[in-house]
Formats: C-alpha cells, sequence, structure tokens
C-alpha cells in the first residue's frame, strides 16, 4: 500500500464485515485472490430470533454469515 502521509505510516487498517450480493462468489474471491482455503460454511441467521429491531420495530431480516481467521484476523 502507498502511504501518502507520515502520520498514517502506522495505521493498520482492518476489515470489519464485508456486504456482498453472492457470499460464494465472495469465498471464492477469497480462495482464489488471497489463499483464504478455511472460510465456513455458509449459514443463515434470522434476526427476529435474537430480538432484533429496525427503529424499533421487530426485524424479519435474514443474512448469510461465513467466516475465516486468517494471517491473524478474522474474515
Amino acid at each position: 500500500m502507498n502511504i501518502r502521509h507520515p502520520a498514517l505510516e502506522k495505521i493498520e487498517f482492518v476489515q470489519i464485515a464485508w456486504v456482498v450480493q453472492d457470499i460464494e462468489k465472495a469465498k471464492d474471491f477469497f480462495r482464489d485472490m488471497f489463499g483464504v482455503s478455511n472460510l465456513s460454511k455458509t449459514s443463515n441467521t434470522r434476526l427476529k430470533e435474537y430480538d432484533a429491531t429496525y427503529y424499533g420495530e421487530a426485524s424479519e431480516a435474514e443474512n448469510l454469515v461465513s467466516m475465516a481467521y486468517s494471517d491473524g484476523k478474522f474474515i
């Protein structure tokens, strides 16, 4: 990475989450481009099971999740 300001040279950037349209294609991307081979099986999380709300209202949202631990970081 080409850091353009001396004050930023020691900052380590960390990705917290990736939001993608196709999780299986994203897993292929991480395997092919970064060599991350230990991605977990994709799981479906239904937020209503956790009493999640959106602007105070019960949420029917769902999301797909897959994680891996690589080079000291969760992906």
